[in-house]
């Protein structure tokens, strides 16, 4: 039983010794960036699309145009 006791209180003294032989663990991530919010270029890239599509569209309606009268 003496050297179970012995043998134990050796290996709990030796863990420290043998960690300290270990490298320090590395530096944690640098915190996570918030990502960047693309909703108002997407807005205005839709925008931009929407109204070159509208002229378009309308560019290619046939006019009414009033017949001179007289």
């Amino acid at each position: 039983m003496k050297r179970l006791v012995f043998a134990l209180t050796l290996l709990l003294l030796a863990a420290p010794a043998a960690r300290a032989d270990l490298p320090p663990p590395p530096p944690p991530p640098p915190p996570h960036q918030a990502a960047v919010n693309p909703g108002p270029a997407l807005a205005a890239m839709a925008v931009a699309v929407g109204v070159i599509l509208a002229g378009a569209w309308i560019s290619r309606r046939p006019r009414n145009h009033l017949e001179p009268q007289g």
